[in-house]
């Protein structure tokens, strides 16, 4: 339920922001949907999972999420060829999620990273 609730605040605010914000309005979406995602789950689960660790997960996905933001309003200022800022703003976000996420899992002890990443540095 809370996927289809958040899928539907992000259509809304898509049609929306994308038409005065651009790309950048789907990059806020993104982050307003996941946020509603996060509410609705802390809404069902409120008596079976910590809160703590559920707010951990949430905090590092919505820093990600910002970091993103940041980084494509940056690539959308820049003067440059559409083709180009499209192909930047792709790999960059992508780049930012995926060593976002590995960093987590790297400080939360995630034995399958500790296992890639240690045997390099030791």
């Amino acid at each position: 339920r809370s996927s289809i609730i958040g899928g539907v605040v992000k259509l809304v605010l898509n049609i929306v922001l994308i038409r005065v914000m651009g790309v950048l309005g789907v990059c806020i979406s993104s982050v307003i949907s996941y946020a509603v995602i996060i509410i609705v789950q802390f809404a069902y689960t409120k008596h079976s999972i910590k809160y703590v660790q559920v707010i951990k997960n949430a905090f590092y996905c919505l820093l990600i999420a910002g970091l993103m933001l940041v980084y494509l309003s940056v690539i959308d200022r820049l003067n440059m060829s559409v083709y180009f800022e499209i192909i930047l703003q792709v790999l960059g976000g992508g780049m930012i999620y995926l060593v976002g996420i590995f960093a987590i899992m790297y400080m939360k002890k995630d034995p399958v990273v500790l296992s890639i990443v240690l045997p390099h540095f030791s």
